[in-house]
Order: C-alpha cells, then sequence, then structure tokens
C-alpha cells in the first residue's frame, strides 16, 4: 500500500542499483568474454532467416513455459542451485545439438527462467500465485538486452519506456482476468506474449549466436544458459526492487528518484 513516508537511505541505494542493472545490463559483452568471439562473427555460421527462426521459436518457448510453469511456481528460493543446474544442463543439451535443438531446449529454459524469477518476486513481497505478479514476471523476459541513453529522453525510453510500452497489452490481459482468469488461449494474453517475445527474442538470439561459436560445444552451451539465467535474474531483483518501492513510496516518487539517478548517472559516465 502506498505511503507518504519519506525514502530511506536503503532503499536510494536499492533504487540506484536497480537503475544500474536495468539501464545497462551488458548482455553481450558477458556473452563475448564467456565465448571469446564476438556474436556478429559467430552470427554468420548460422542458418540463413535464423533470427526469424529465433523469433517464432521465442513465441513458442513462451505459450509452452505459460503452461508448464502454471504449477510450482516460485516454489523454490530464487538463485537455487537446482535452477542454475538445470538450465545448465538444458544449456550443455543445446550445445550438443546447435541450432537443431532450439524449439526443444528453448522452452525449458524459459520456464526455469520463469520459475525463478517469480521466486524473486515473493522475496520482494509478491505473491507469485497471483496473476498480476505472473504478469509483472514476463515483463522481465522484456527487459532483455538494452542499452541506457543521456538524459531524461534516454532514460524514459528505457525500463520505465518498456513498462508504458506494454500498458495496452497489460490493460486488455487485466480485463479478460476480471472475466475469465489468466489462460493461455486468452487473446489478449497472445498479444502481450507477442509484444514480450519481441523483445526477449533479442536476447535469445544472442545466446543463440554465442553457442554457435565453434569448438565450445556441450560445456560452452551450459555456460551461456547459467549467464543467460543468472541476467535474468539480476533484471528480476532490480524490477520486483522497483515495484516493492513503489507500492511503499507510489509510482511518481520512485519514477522521479529514478530519473533523476538517470540524468546523474550518464552525466558522470559521459564524462
Amino acid at each position: 500500500m502506498e505511503t507518504d513516508q519519506p525514502i530511506s537511505g536503503e532503499d536510494i541505494v536499492a533504487l540506484r542499483a536497480a537503475y544500474r542493472r536495468l539501464e545497462h545490463p551488458g548482455l553481450v559483452d558477458r556473452l563475448t568474454a564467456l565465448t571469446g568471439a564476438p556474436l556478429e562473427r559467430a552470427a554468420q555460421l548460422l542458418p540463413a532467416r535464423w533470427e526469424a527462426v529465433v523469433q517464432e521459436a521465442t513465441e513458442a518457448a513462451l505459450i509452452k513455459a505459460m503452461r508448464w510453469s502454471a504449477k510450482g511456481v516460485g516454489a523454490r528460493p530464487a538463485g537455487g542451485g537446482s535452477d542454475l543446474l538445470l538450465s545448465a544442463c538444458s544449456g550443455a543439451l543445446g550445445g550438443l545439438g546447435g541450432w537443431a535443438t532450439l524449439a526443444a531446449e528453448l522452452p525449458v529454459t524459459t520456464t526455469l527462467m520463469l520459475r525463478s524469477i517469480a521466486a524473486i518476486a515473493r522475496e520482494e513481497g509478491e505473491d507469485p500465485g497471483e496473476p498480476m505478479t505472473q504478469l509483472a514476471c514476463l515483463e522481465v523476459l522484456a527487459l532483455g538486452q538494452r542499452s541506457g541513453g543521456t538524459g531524461e529522453a534516454g532514460v524514459t525510453g528505457g525500463y520505465y519506456g518498456l513498462r508504458i510500452a506494454l500498458t495496452h497489452h497489460l490493460r486488455k490481459v487485466k480485463l479478460d482476468l476480471l472475466r475469465h482468469g489468466l489462460s493461455a488461449a486468452s487473446p489478449a494474453l497472445a498479444g502481450l506474449l507477442t509484444a514480450i517475445a519481441h523483445r526477449y527474442g533479442a536476447a535469445v538470439a544472442q545466446k543463440v549466436a554465442a553457442q554457435a561459436v565453434p569448438l565450445l560445444g556441450a560445456a560452452a552451451g551450459a555456460a551461456v544458459n547459467t549467464l543467460f539465467l543468472k541476467h535474468f535474474q539480476a533484471l528480476a531483483h532490480a524490477h520486483f526492487t522497483l515495484r516493492r518501492l513503489e507500492r511503499t513510496h507510489g509510482e511518481a516518487v520512485v519514477r522521479q528518484l529514478y530519473l533523476e539517478y538517470g540524468r546523474l548517472y550518464t552525466g558522470r559516465v559521459g564524462q
């Protein structure tokens, strides 16, 4: 519940850490460092139209993951070893099978991601069984790989800009929730998943390119998937931290502080 209590120094520190995670996630840099090869070069080894195929696989994976994660969501502690181990195993199979295993591997990875994100939501005071929390978990997948801009325009085009962009779809889904409950068959939810898949697919494409690096095989597939999961866990921590602060201080207050820190931070980086 929103209150008018002053924001504490601890909350300011948490907000600033969330900004840095959300606006400068650096997935490409981490994958490049892991594989030792530029992702653009690795992508040249993939079949023609591979990005379109990734997009199709991503949309299908989101639908499957929504169904698979409906039971037991958030049942394990966030960042638990089981999530990382299962993600590594899934990635290892992807590394062995290469491009051909994407359709089978991606739904498993995405399901693990959603369950891990839901556990983080619970840590920040939300109920993973509530449909609105589940929608907030899906939002994390849309954060993907982005870079921060300069000044207010850059920041509003980042995290809060994304939330605004998804508002139209979320409103339709909320109406469906009131009428029928959250269902994978909902046309409104299908529209939201398509919008999220477009952004999540960009991060998936980077993962696929990293796994395409020659001679790396199963070990690289496991490492890439583990890094991929940790990347989205970090985004989830930031996202649900901001939602917790918004519940306490109001979205307008938190957003203004976020924008102010963004201007300060980008000014420092640009010096």
